[in-house]
């Protein structure tokens, strides 16, 4: 692996738009750059670095010229869009045109290709109809980044239900002031994640829970909250199964196939997707909503301060409930069919050698993971 650098980049333009496409020139420039950041104006930007040694112009071309680049075009600096109307159901569709065998995503010992993606996505979606889950139903995703994580949001906004991802690390205050203010009406969550225990956390957070029943809820501290789904094992009486909202694997039949491919046809872009909420270190997190279109398109967009291709194998360890982390890592990997590595927790010498393992050509993330990375002295000996 390269060497870390680091570097100051000052222009003259205020325009952001301006300031990105000069870091991807100037970090494209550089090929010899392996792990590091670059500061604009006093601001850290989080960048994209080849860890396989190739010259990212050159690694670009040549992708384009094998035909795995997913047919991206940039035309100077006009903004790129999908050659498709950018919602999530055509993005599923596109994907599975261009990239179905691909892998699609790691985590631990699971790993899903974007041909699985899409029809266990398209199982949750009609689970989530079946429970029902409507275009504009607030659905909440509490689960660590991995393939459940990916497959629980395409099944929701490929419907036109609302996407609500929670911050893994919220405690029980925090996860019923979002509950209530983003009037969730299903959650998903994970049963348990490291050293949080989610199923406990949440009967905190909703004080009535531990006295409901699964298919009858009625907290008055939560109205508009319907069901929840855990995944992985629950005792919990309230607890519904998610592995039950994909009828256990089987396959669609034409009927739902039909009445899934009509609920998708009702989505435009111009219906919101998802509400990301900011971190809540100073202040109550503040809920930004987001529409099938600007999501899609704009994620789309960002590929031009990259040179990301169906080829890469990528490592962030970016939590997808924040803007970085689902637009910049997961959704920008699913445009180019690139396979995302996902890590549970950072920790220097595991991660060199996950990324070792898996082959990572390239590393996104926030410059002191990668500082530590490369000052770490396992560094030399890892192929």
């Amino acid at each position: 692996m390269r060497q870390p650098r680091t570097g100051r980049l000052d222009y003259g333009s205020d325009d952001p738009g301006t300031k990105l496409r000069e870091i991807s020139r100037a970090v494209s420039a550089a090929p010899d750059v392996g792990f590091g950041r670059i500061g604009i104006d006093g601001a850290d930007f989080v960048v994209w670095l080849r860890v396989d040694g190739t010259d990212p112009i050159a690694h670009r071309t040549n992708a384009r010229a094998r035909g795995l680049s997913g047919n991206r075009e940039h035309n100077g600096d006009d903004m790129a869009l999908p050659k498709y109307e950018p919602t999530v159901p055509n993005f599923i569709t596109h994907l599975g045109e261009h990239f179905a065998q691909n892998p699609m995503m790691v985590r631990g010992n699971e790993r899903i290709t974007y041909a699985e993606a899409a029809e266990t996505s398209a199982r949750l979606a009609i689970g989530l109809l079946d429970a029902g889950v409507r275009k504009g139903t607030h659905v909440g995703i509490l689960l660590p980044n991995g393939p459940d994580w990916a497959t629980a949001w395409l099944a929701i906004t490929r419907i036109g239900a609302i996407a609500i991802p929670f911050n893994t690390f919220f405690q029980s205050r925090e996860l019923s002031w979002m509950l209530e203010h983003a009037d969730v009406e299903f959650l998903i969550s994970a049963t348990k994640f490291l050293s949080h225990d989610y199923a406990e956390r949440l009967e905190q957070a909703v004080p009535q829970l531990a006295t409901q029943r699964a298919g009858s809820f009625e907290v008055s501290s939560h109205e508009a909250l319907r069901a929840i789904y855990m995944v992985g094992d629950c005792d919990r009486p309230w607890a519904n199964n998610f592995r039950d909202l994909a009828e256990n694997g089987a396959p669609p039949n034409a009927e739902q196939r039909a009445r899934l491919d009509q609920v998708q046809s009702q989505v435009s872009t111009d219906d919101e997707i998802m509400i990301l909420y900011s971190s809540g270190s100073t202040a109550d997190p503040k809920g930004a909503v987001h529409t099938q279109g600007t999501v899609i398109a704009h994620s789309y967009n960002l590929l031009a301060t990259r040179d990301l291709v169906a080829e890469d194998r990528v490592w962030s360890p970016m939590p997808f409930f924040w803007v970085g982390g689902l637009v910049f890592s997961m959704l920008g990997c699913m445009h180019t069919g690139a396979c995302l590595v996902c890590e549970d927790a950072f920790e220097p010498e595991q991660t060199l050698r996950l990324l070792e393992r898996e082959r990572i050509t390239v590393a996104s993330g926030w410059p002191h993971f990668g500082l530590a990375l490369a000052k770490h002295p396992s560094l030399a000996e890892r192929d």
